[in-house]
């Protein structure tokens, strides 16, 4: 059984910014922290869906590269924490043309070139070869992930994309990635600080699978092999240079928070516990811990404790519980209100973060139901899939069987058979957030009308709110009642104006000042078709409303942890805003190539490259279009 002092795993980093991803990535609490001789370690969590519970993990930071630093340190975490399996997590060069910057290596093999030989043709070499142990291999070869979510969490964590100079925008394109590929090289370990990308072809010559190189791999080895406590180890480096004059300060923050970001899921998918501690899994046959759905633990008591102990101890969980669960309330409504401001992906990171935690179990069922039905719905919002967020819904009706679930049942519906399917589901809304459930349903059906008159009669008993009103906004702005639009949506901004929704449709409605009464009712609304520019009104105040939009647009943009699809639409609404604005062509037509240049299927910007005739290089996107239109040989 697990002792106080016995961690299931601990991460080593060497220099800030790689301790600052980890940070980041298990959202470590500053204040869990421990100290030994002199050195501050800190506390933290993960979730393992492979033992259903939580992994207790100490986390550490060497603060000055070398080999030795890092044994020395590797040892101390080892002797203190006794962790099942130790982490060295970072950054480190890459060979330019085999690895891209942002990629990362989980090396199969490590190549310490700290010892060499002295011979009368000179120095050489003398590598040691080291391999993760057994059961490390064996959980690699057993562990897979979603390319798709690991990239948007190395996004998540990271911020936005970097825009690069105007002298390394093409480097930028064929060297740095932020959709990182996970290679399993060779990695060289010795003290030496690569300023030079020819050293690696030395390294090769010793060994010709080297393809990246650090300066404390060899040392914390060592440390995990030698001795009375040796101890299963695991690599992670993140590529941040080449070694040569390609560089950038944001690139060590983008090599560390990749390779954050694939611990997270390893420590969540792939660590085996159990192959390294046997008796775990005696620990988890004897527990209710072992599931993903789980009723509450059992009161303390048995014939062990006395009745006056154990109603003692119950009542004391029992006020710990009331206490954990008050905390927790206000921490899911400033989560809540974290979604609506900022619209990504950090409200859902910060979901789990809390499921992680260790007194998780200790919340009472109704509030941890709410958390797993904000979580369920945020993983269709965000991450599209159907299967994980049944299975969330499923533990939130276990752990709450009275709770409402008519609004997330009506999400899931939708992501599964459509919008009609959905309504089907609400023909009668019992809550208002039902009802504006009922109302965006509508408007995805362009029902707008209906949306209009649904809106305008609320059900008994209910008062609508500020996303009622911004759903009656854009049904006005649909139905072409640009002054009932606005009226409603500065309703909609007194009462939330920070939300990111909000601010979204009114920056739309915004937009649409600009273009003539003429051209309205003729263009679409839920994207900026492009328009020819005699169509766009330049009186004071329409360029005002266009201008305004654009500055909304940007500050959206802003926001970390977007996904793609809302990345791509806000793109649009300010690359509109740009064109049709007389002053900014030349600033259109820049951001225009950009856009295509990083993606060069963006939609918005072929329309309006192709209708504005903007300089550009359309081979990448009729090449990537062609691929996909004419059918492939057999």
């Amino acid at each position: 059984m697990q002792t106080p002092s016995r961690f299931d795993a601990a991460i080593l980093t060497v220099i800030p910014v790689e301790f600052r991803a980890v940070a980041k990535a298990f959202n470590i609490d500053f204040q869990q922290r421990t100290r030994n001789d002199g050195s501050i370690f800190y506390k933290t969590t993960a979730y393992s869906r492979l033992l259903g519970r939580g992994l207790r993990i100490i986390v550490g930071c060497v603060d000055a590269p070398s080999q030795a630093n890092a044994g020395v340190m590797a040892t101390c975490m080892i002797k203190e924490f006794d962790p099942a399996l130790i982490i060295l997590l970072g950054i480190g060069a890459g060979m330019r043309g085999k690895l891209k910057i942002g990629d990362i290596i989980v090396p199969r093999q490590v190549a310490d070139m700290s010892v060499a030989v002295a011979t009368p043709d000179g120095r050489k070499a003398r590598p040691d070869i080291k391999s993760p142990p057994h059961p490390v291999m064996q959980m690699m070869h057993g562990f897979s992930f979603s390319e798709a979510a690991y990239h948007d969490r190395c996004r998540e964590l990271f911020g936005p994309a970097l825009i690069p100079t105007v002298d390394q925008e093409a480097d930028f394109a064929k060297h740095v990635t932020f959709e990182p590929h996970v290679a399993d090289n060779v990695l060289a370990s010795e003290d030496l600080l690569i300023r030079d990308p020819n050293e690696f072809y030395r390294l090769i010559a010793t060994h010709e699978g080297i393809r990246a190189a650090d300066m404390e791999a060899g040392g914390f080895i060592k440390a995990c092999e030698t001795g009375l406590h040796l101890r299963p180890w695991l690599i992670v480096r993140g590529i941040s240079d080449f070694g040569d004059s390609f560089k950038n300060d944001n690139f060590h923050r983008l090599a560390a928070c990749a390779a954050a970001a694939w611990i997270g899921f390893f420590l969540e998918d792939g660590f085996d516990l159990v192959s390294l501690r046997p008796d775990e899994a005696v620990e988890l046959s004897a527990s209710t811990a072992g599931s993903s759905v789980t009723t509450d633990s059992p009161p303390v008591g048995s014939g062990i404790l006395g009745s006056v102990a154990t109603e003692l101890i119950n009542s004391q969980l029992e006020k710990l519980g009331r206490s954990l669960t008050e905390d927790r309330l206000k921490d899911f409504e400033r989560i809540r209100d974290d979604w609506r401001i900022g619209g990504n992906k950090a409200a859902l990171a910060s979901v789990r973060g809390m499921k992680r935690r260790d007194d998780w179990r200790l919340i009472l069922p109704e509030v941890r139901a709410k958390y797993l039905r904000f979580e369920a719905s945020l993983v269709l919002a965000l991450e599209k899939n159907i299967a994980i967020a049944k299975d969330i819904a499923k533990e939130a009706a276990l752990a709450d069987p009275a709770a409402n679930m008519e609004t997330l049942g009506a999400l899931i519906a939708y992501h599964e058979s459509g919008a009609k399917a959905a309504l089907s589901l609400l023909t009668d809304p019992t809550t208002v957030e039902a009802w504006n459930i009922k109302l965006a349903l509508l408007g995805v059906s362009d029902q707008w009308p209906a949306v209009l008159i649904e809106s305008g009669r609320p059900p008994p008993s209910m008062t609508p709110n500020a996303e009622t009103r911004r759903m009656r906004a854009l049904g006005f702005l649909f139905s072409n009642n640009l002054a009932e639009a606005r009226s409603e949506i500065s309703l909609a901004v007194r009462e939330a104006p920070d939300w990111f929704s909000i601010r979204h449709a009114t920056a739309i409605i915004d937009y649409f000042e600009c273009l003539s009464p003429a051209i309205l009712k003729h263009v679409p609304k839920d994207w900026p078709t492009p328009i020819d520019v005699t169509l766009v009104r330049g009186d004071a105040s329409s360029l005002a409303a266009l201008r305004r939009a654009g500055v909304a647009f940007a500050a959206l943009l802003a926001r970390p942890g977007l996904s793609e699809d809302s990345r791509h639409e806000l793109e649009g609404w300010r690359l509109a805003c740009l064109a049709n604005d007389l002053e900014k062509r030349n600033e259109a037509q820049k951001y225009c190539s950009e856009l295509l240049q990083r993606d060069f299927t963006h939609p918005v910007a072929l329309a309006w490259a192709t209708a504005r005739g903007y300089a550009a290089d359309f081979s990448s996107s009729i090449d990537a279009f062609f691929s996909d239109a004419l059918p492939r040989k057999k």
